[in-house]
């Protein structure tokens, strides 16, 4: 039999550039930071992860004949590593598109959370005492798209909490008049800084690819067969209009003979 194990890396920001993936106390893979790697597999086996100094203490059961999809989780609060056990499937049934997973996934300040996808932006609020004390609470969630999407603030926290703001041609956002607390914005403490830089660079990029797509020409090009226009040509030999000869130089021509 054969199976497969993919092991999608951190969405969180860690200095360590690459995770060992082990499988029996043999490294089989590495994977870094948002990247995903797949590795085969032959033998049932046991998998790990050593990042730094760090390893994940939770061990999981890789099957032989199953595609294994795991997810590695850094927790910012206890520094510890983890893995998530998204999926297992029979190896010749799995289609990628069956899981749809962020880019990243971010917990920001007053109740905001943000997932980052390749053509869109979900920000959403939770209820908290931060969210009502800036009228933030009944927001829910709200879906971006780059498509949409006129322009983008950025600005790091350092004395108060830093902000990535959508600008769009919306007219109904709430708090509009404040950068921090506009809907269409995803609030965030220092901490964040080096990831969300790297998230901000990101979105621009989605965005300015998006309206190069959108402003590109539309180039619409007549084709036309053979056959049709040899039919044409016969048409104008039928009406006289061209020679026997100039018929039969054009339809060499359109035939490669």
């Amino acid at each position: 039999m054969a199976g497969k194990l993919t092991v999608q890396g951190f969405q969180q920001f860690l200095l360590c550039s690459k995770t060992k993936i082990m499988l029996d106390t043999k490294e089989a893979a590495t994977v870094s930071k948002n990247e995903k790697v797949n590795i085969p597999i032959e033998k049932n086996c046991k998998m790990y992860c050593v990042c730094g100094m760090n390893s994940t203490k939770d061990v999981i059961d890789i099957e032989d004949g199953m595609h294994t999809v795991i997810q590695l989780v850094y927790d910012r609060v206890s520094g510890k590593i983890s893995m998530e056990e998204l999926s297992k499937t029979p190896y010749n049934e799995y289609k990628a598109e069956d899981i749809i997973k962020p880019i990243y996934d971010l917990k920001g300040a007053r109740g905001r959370n943000m997932k980052v996808y390749e053509d869109k932006c979900v920000l959403t609020t939770k209820v908290t005492i931060g969210s009502v004390l800036t009228s933030n609470a009944t927001d829910g969630e709200k879906t971006i798209y780059y498509s949409d999407v006129l322009g983008v603030q950025f600005k790091r926290a350092n004395l108060t909490i830093g902000y990535l703001q959508f600008e769009t041609a919306s007219s109904s956002m709430n708090n509009k008049s404040s950068n921090f607390w506009n809907e269409n914005s995803f609030t965030f403490e220092e901490g964040l800084n080096p990831e969300m830089e790297i998230v901000a660079e990101h979105i621009k990029k989605k965005v300015e690819e998006t309206k190069r797509q959108k402003n590109a020409p539309v180039v619409v090009t007549n084709q036309v067969s053979s056959a049709d226009e040899l039919k044409k040509f016969k048409e104008l030999l039928d009406m006289g209009v061209i020679t026997q000869e100039e018929f039969d130089a054009k339809k060499k021509q359109l035939l490669g003979l």
